[in-house]
């Protein structure tokens, strides 16, 4: 987000949807939670997350259909991304 604020014009900074980024990394985040402590027991599994542009796409569509379209979606996309991979990142210690 900071990036984004950083490295562009003026005009555009005020189409940004940040709230779409920071949900996005939220969900990824979650999802990948979920993979890795697996079933209903919460016992940890230690699996993985796969198929994540497949699990993208169906995230993308429900929080389009929640809410709303818009040429900022891409923002939640790039959270998705960032929050599974930084889950990663921390359970494998690197």
């Amino acid at each position: 987000v900071g990036w984004w604020d950083s490295n562009s014009s003026a005009s555009d900074k005020g189409k940004f949807e940040h709230w779409r980024f920071k949900e996005g990394y939220e969900k990824g985040w979650e999802d990948a939670l979920a993979f890795w402590f697996g079933g209903e027991s919460g016992e940890l599994g230690g699996s993985e997350l796969g198929f994540i542009g497949w699990w993208k796409r169906v995230r993308v569509e429900g929080h389009k259909r929640e809410k709303g379209n818009s040429g900022m979606v891409w923002e939640f996309e790039h959270g998705y991304e960032q929050g599974v991979r930084k889950f990663g990142e921390v359970v494998k210690g690197i």
